[in-house]
This record gives C-alpha cells, sequence and structure tokens, in this order.
C-alpha cells in the first residue's frame, strides 16, 4: 500500500457508512464493520438474545469464532 492510501481508504469508509446510515435501523451494518464493534448493536434486543441461546447451546465453550463474533448467553 502506498503512503497515505490507508487515510484515504478511511476517510472513503466515513463517507460510506454516512451514505448507508439512514437505510440502518441498528447502529451496526456488520458487511462494513472493519474493525472490532458491538455486534448487539446489528441486531434487535430479542433477535440478539436469541442468537446468544443458540450459541449458548451448541457452542457453550465459545469455539467457534467469526469476524463478529457472538458470545454464548451466561447460564
Amino acid at each position: 500500500m502506498a503512503p497515505g492510501m490507508a487515510e484515504a481508504i478511511q476517510g472513503a469508509l466515513v463517507d460510506l457508512r454516512a451514505a448507508v446510515a439512514p437505510c440502518s435501523s441498528r447502529g451496526a451494518y456488520l458487511n462494513f464493520a472493519e474493525a472490532p464493534t458491538d455486534t448487539s448493536t446489528a441486531f434487535s434486543s430479542d433477535t440478539f438474545a436469541t442468537l446468544q441461546a443458540v450459541k449458548a447451546q451448541y457452542d457453550p465453550a465459545d469455539l467457534i469464532h467469526a469476524n463478529h463474533p457472538i458470545a454464548p448467553a451466561a447460564r
């Protein structure tokens, strides 16, 4: 990457996020989340709780990871 490209990319990401913001009713749109983000903001509270319950049932040790992890619900 050439010098200065990182700043240009970050600026373009800011512009992109601003452009898609009106289309999102949640805090995060995970397809454009290149940095760690609070995954819970991408879902309604009910949906996030369901995802955590599924994670707790099928992967309680939190062995399966993804780019935007969801921790298992506390039991």
